[in-house]
């Protein structure tokens, strides 16, 4: 935690490469920011559209997210996060996603 602000970090293995994610939690919004074989800043805001462009190896996508909640038990070394959100891929159908991000720091030996 820096200045009032959670910072989450952890690396994937996706079939398109290796993938850095970054969550910054504040009280009033999640930004989610991927760098390597997808790029993408994601902010989910309650009440609030966003647009982003999510980039791959062959092309990239405009998301338009719609936040509908977002709670953060977060400040310790453990914490949750709990989103729930509509997004539309370019001009196709409107989704609906729930997405929890649970985690744990690292202790380091």
């Amino acid at each position: 935690m820096r200045n009032g602000k959670t910072y989450l970090s952890y690396h994937e293995e996706h079939d398109l490469g290796k993938i850095k994610t970054v969550v910054k939690i504040t009280e009033k919004e999640i930004l989610v920011m991927r760098s390597g074989a997808i790029q993408m800043k994601q902010r989910f805001i309650p009440g609030a559209s966003t647009l982003t462009q999510y980039k791959l190896p062959f092309g990239q996508m405009e998301l338009r997210t719609e936040t509908k909640n977002i709670q953060a038990d977060v400040g310790g070394s453990e914490g949750s996060v709990k989103m729930t959100y509509n997004m539309t891929v370019g001009e196709n159908q409107e989704h609906v996603h729930n997405m929890t991000i649970q985690y744990k720091e690292e202790t380091k030996a």
